[in-house]
């Protein structure tokens, strides 16, 4: 689907010119695919793990709320982390089609597979595509009514917007913060079926906060690059205002 280069990105090279094998499990499928599954993060569960939190939270209050049976509740806790999974994967997809120029010239990214050539934008589109449509079908089996909404539009819009927020405002953290944090909305009225605003409002703001936190900590790794290349963050943002203080 994709051009392969002799220097398959995902042979990690150290300083000392030793190969390493690709991360598991990259290695567990043939050099064609595996650039796919880079786009994805596959070999990254982090940010899966990140996703799945504010879902898991909901979920858990959501139960107490109404006595869910331990049966229910894990059936519904395994839905949030495949849930966590697409909306992960598709983020990290439409990131790295929109920012495949700036991630060429960033230390850290250039060799993530658009920007090294090895996934064309087209390919990368058709299987953005193919993560929406088993992303909508998801949803509309795995919830119903306002929740399938809002998990519609966590899935399309939301991160779709956050990439190009980097272009234009030192705050797209602020955006990100709400993307990442969607779930808990949906897994709350999921199994409550009511819509508490100053509940919602209020575990949204604070899941809000931690993702301003550790995701304006992520971008301090890039902030060098960043300026060069143009690209806006809160790391940024607070690092002038430390420097003027």
């Amino acid at each position: 689907m994709g051009r392969i280069t002799e220097n398959e990105s995902t042979l990690l090279i150290s300083h000392e010119g030793v190969v390493c094998p690709p991360k598991f499990p990259l290695g567990l499928v043939s050099p064609s695919l595996r650039p796919y599954l880079e786009l994805i993060r596959l070999e990254k569960p982090t940010g899966t793990v990140l996703m799945f939190w504010p879902f898991a939270w909901g979920l858990t209050m959501a139960a107490f709320r109404i006595q869910l049976s331990l049966r229910i509740y894990t059936i519904e806790l395994l839905k949030c982390l495949m849930g966590a999974f697409i909306l992960r994967s598709s983020a990290c997809t439409v990131n790295d089609i929109l920012d495949r120029k700036m991630d060429a010239g960033v230390e850290r990214t250039r060799n993530r597979p658009l920007p090294s050539g090895r996934v064309s934008v087209l390919n990368a589109t058709i299987f953005l595509f193919a993560q929406y449509a088993i992303g909508v079908l998801f949803f509309c089996f795995a919830v119903q009514g306002l929740a399938l909404w809002v998990a519609l539009f966590q899935l399309l819009p939301l991160f779709a917007i956050y990439p190009l927020l980097k272009r234009y405002t030192y705050w797209p953290q602020a955006w990100l913060g709400i993307a990442m944090n969607f779930g808990f909305i949906t897994a709350w009225i999921t199994s409550t079926g009511v819509l508490d605003t100053p509940l919602l409002a209020s575990s949204v703001t604070g899941c809000w906060c931690w993702t301003m936190l550790y995701d304006t900590i992520y971008a301090c790794q890039d902030i060098q690059d960043d300026v060069k290349t143009g690209v806006r963050s809160t790391a940024i943002l607070f690092a002038a205002g430390f420097a003027y203080s």
